[in-house]
């Protein structure tokens, strides 16, 4: 709407005051605004009521009155008049970009295309809304069917929002004292480990002692042919 008021007042630069009437408190004007078509410059003339005292107009385009923004007739007159100030009656709530309206609830920019997720979604559920409600509710009846089940789905609705709230914030996986307690089981595991020896699959001394003595068992029982020599050497290691 900005645009669109900014496009009238470069218009007013078309337009020229060509006879003023005094009509009690009001003023008949007439404003010709310039167009062209075809290369040729084509006049059209239009009746604008002036009130100098309280500034209000009133055009014979009903620009104001259809669309709700100033036509440049009237802004040409604004000027004649040296009328520098907007009247609130002129400024419609409906245009401010403050405005809170349910049923425009999904913004759009003339500038630049933006896709919201939120929107969309506002959009299909309203579209959604509408179906059942002009397909279904054609009596009071059904109408206090849909209003249950409308305000039963807000009362579920609440109570999820509220849940979520609750449990929002950092995961417990995340917090300081998790990690603590993790490193703390860790290294008494690790100080556990140490503690007891390790269990490793290989002979002992005492079972390699018992391999050698059945050896040397062996061994004499093989050498007693030789009169006991091999066994006269091994004694004598062992007093070693």
């Amino acid at each position: 709407m900005f645009r669109n008021l900014q496009l009238e007042v470069r218009k007013k630069t078309d337009c020229v005051v060509r006879s003023t009437e005094q009509k009690g408190d009001t003023i008949s004007i007439k404003v010709d605004e310039q167009k062209v078509f075809w290369g040729k410059p084509v006049y059209h003339t239009f009746i604008i009521q002036f009130d100098p005292l309280s500034r209000k107009s009133r055009c014979e385009c009903n620009k104001f009155e259809s669309v709700g923004i100033l036509c440049c007739h009237i802004l040409a007159i604004w000027s004649y008049y040296r009328v520098d100030t907007v009247s609130s009656c002129y400024v419609l709530p409906r245009w401010s970009k403050n405005v809170i309206r349910k049923h425009t609830y999904i913004k759009s920019s003339h500038d630049v295309a933006r896709s919201n997720e939120s929107h969309n979604l506002f959009r299909n559920l309203c579209s959604e809304f509408y179906n059942v409600a002009k397909e279904f509710v054609a009596c009071e009846e059904e109408a206090a069917i849909l209003r249950a089940v409308l305000l039963d789905a807000k009362s579920k609705l609440t109570d999820h929002r509220t849940l979520k709230v609750k449990t929002k914030g950092r995961p417990k996986g995340k917090r300081l004292g998790a990690e603590l307690d993790k490193s703390i089981k860790k290294s008494m595991e690790k100080r556990k480990r140490k503690s007891q020896p390790d269990v490793v699959d290989l002979q002992t001394d005492n079972d390699c002692q018992g391999s050698v003595d059945n050896r040397f068992e062996d061994s004499t029982i093989w050498n007693s042919a030789d009169g006991g020599g091999f066994m006269d050497l091994l004694n004598s290691f062992r007093h070693l």
